[in-house]
């Protein structure tokens, strides 16, 4: 398959994705990796507020959307059965950026939340390398943490202040 054939299927592909997600969630005002495990900051930490957080405080190129738990499952494969939370944003697709904050049903399940988002990532470097090389740099920089049970993702222009919010 000659790359522009397969430009235009991941153009379209990614259209109707962003199409289909627009309807998905409500939007709002918005705006490194390592895997660490601790007792105590499981007792600290909210995954919905730190996706919040993250929302609000970091400038997105993309309008992003809420996604509710149900499309989790479907849209980013972590099953129901592995999180007690899950909030996550997406965008259209015209770009990389996103929010993925998960409070496990336990630290194995975190493990598995873990390696599905790093996989998701290493996934997501491949398709937008041809598609958008623009968005490589938030890629490579992207912020994916595992903390006790909890698991986060950021991608976006702003790695440093993704890894100031969720520590």
């Amino acid at each position: 398959m000659n790359k522009r054939i397969l430009c235009a299927a991941m153009c379209a592909v990614m259209a109707i994705s962003g199409a289909a997600l627009t309807g998905c969630g409500d939007s709002g005002d918005s705006s490194g990796s390592g895997k660490s495990s601790s007792a105590k900051a499981d007792t600290k930490l909210d995954a919905a507020a730190i996706a919040d957080k993250l929302f609000n405080e970091i400038e997105y190129k993309d309008q992003l959307v809420e996604l509710s738990e149900e499309k989790v499952e479907a849209v980013v494969g972590v099953s129901k059965d592995k999180f007690k939370v899950a909030k996550v944003y997406r965008g259209s697709g015209a770009t990389a950026e996103e929010i993925d904050c998960f409070e496990a049903s336990d630290e194995d399940a975190a493990k598995e939340i873990y390696d599905v988002l790093k996989t998701y990532l290493e996934d997501q470097k491949k398709r937008y390398a041809d598609y958008a090389p623009g968005e490589m740099d938030k890629l490579e920089k992207a912020v994916v943490v595992q903390k006790g049970n909890y698991v986060f993702m950021s991608i976006s222009d702003d790695d440093a202040k993704a890894k100031e919010i969720i520590g």
